[in-house]
């Protein structure tokens, strides 16, 4: 997913994350394994990865596509310390 500027951005391992760029990407995922809820607000809605039943293999998968998709050092127990896609988000990009 080519990456778009944002307002706020990060630099991690030498590319640039936009908060906008991977949240949707994280919101793309969670569609693709999940589904979105019905009546979801892609621009403000937040989701909780335990209460959509994110269990350790899946969190080493996305882990493993975070990594690949954009070059960085994803450690799984990180969803733990921020357990919504938005905070995931944030702590990536600020």
């Amino acid at each position: 997913m080519p990456l778009s500027s944002n307002q706020q951005t990060s630099n991690i391992d030498g590319l640039s994350i936009g908060y906008n760029d991977f949240r949707s990407w994280l919101l793309k995922y969670v569609d693709d394994v999940w589904g979105l809820p019905d009546g979801f607000d892609m621009d403000n809605g937040d989701i909780c990865f335990e209460e959509i039943g994110l269990d350790s293999l899946e969190a080493h998968m996305m882990a493993s596509l975070i990594e690949d998709d954009f070059n960085i050092t994803f450690d799984p127990g990180i969803l733990l310390e921020h357990s919504t896609l938005n905070k995931l988000a944030s702590h990536f990009t600020k």
